[in-house]
């Protein structure tokens, strides 16, 4: 028992002799804590408020709802033709390759599926939609490429994208237009 109390008082005595060296004298306020204002005696503690499950599904109806006006308005202005039978994913690809910027799969993908998704398919899929794409468009837009750019992702180049445009524009105006049926100079 003697032996625990001598070690407790060596403890207390070495805590003792850092405070002196570091802070001062022992027992003493530091200046920082003696400058804080205290609160008043009379303050009643007033805990956040908590909201109901009611409150809190009325608010993600809310940013739900947000989203899908943001979306919207960030929606491709440009509509495809129906006769080249794209698929949602395929139509979603091939808009965002439509931008003329060198696309990585994964912002690809990103694009397509959001972040909010909470079960997306595998990055993979990209790749499938493409070669679809290129398909349905070596039929309808013999002219519009997307690139491969080995490592980094895909890209539709502005010779080719434009070649797109002026596809989609005369698939639109005429519906009952034969695929495959222009020279690569007619401008039917």
């Amino acid at each position: 028992m003697q032996a625990r109390k001598r070690a407790a008082d060596n403890r207390i005595a070495a805590a003792a002799r850092r405070h002196e060296q570091g802070m001062g004298t022992p027992g003493a306020i530091p200046p920082e804590v003696e400058t804080r204002a205290a609160p008043p005696s009379n303050a009643v503690f007033d805990p956040p408020t908590r909201l109901t499950i009611t409150e809190l599904l009325a608010m993600i109806d809310e940013q739900r709802e947000e989203i899908r006006r943001l979306e919207e308005a960030l929606a491709p202005t440009v509509s495809l033709p129906p006769s080249w039978r794209l698929t949602a994913l395929e139509r979603d690809v091939l808009f965002a390759l439509m931008r003329g910027v060198q696309m990585s799969k994964e912002r690809i993908h990103t694009i397509v599926y959001g972040v909010r998704c909470d079960d997306p398919p595998h990055v993979k899929i990209i790749d499938v939609a493409i070669c679809k794409i290129r398909r349905k468009l070596a039929v309808y837009c013999p002219d519009a490429l997307i690139t491969t750019v080995w490592g980094q992702g895909y890209i539709i180049e502005a010779a080719s994208l434009s070649a797109l445009k002026s596809g989609i524009e005369r698939a639109l105006a005429d519906p009952d237009h034969a695929p495959g049926t222009d020279q690569i100079g007619d401008a039917a």
